[in-house]
């Protein structure tokens, strides 16, 4: 996770953990929180982390938790679906659920 903590720009604002497709004999999760910690010791305020575990509502999640001029960075396992849902994206909410409250802790 030291790899995690020294990739973390300083001005970074927020981050949206996800879940890979691959959990690689790890129980559900794990990897995520492995992920959310390393960033907490970076620096990064828990208020500022939202992991989601759907790789699709993680997306869904970082577009529109978005602002202006924001960059976002997706590390995708299931490439062709994620990039048919960012070039549909309009900037309104999806059918997916809420993510305010989703594992912030």
């Amino acid at each position: 996770m030291r790899l995690v903590e020294s990739l973390l720009p300083e001005n970074l604002r927020g981050t949206v953990v996800k879940q890979d497709e691959n959990l690689r004999g790890r129980p559900s999760g794990e990897s995520s929180g492995l992920i959310r910690e390393g960033a907490l010791r970076a620096g990064l305020p828990a208020s500022n982390i939202t992991v989601v575990l759907p790789e699709r509502e993680a997306v869904d999640a970082a577009l529109r938790l978005a602002q202006p001029r924001d960059l976002v960075v997706i590390f995708a396992d299931l490439i062709n679906d994620v990039w048919q849902q960012i070039t549909a994206f309009n900037g309104h909410a999806s059918s997916s659920p809420s993510i305010q409250g989703e594992m912030n802790t």
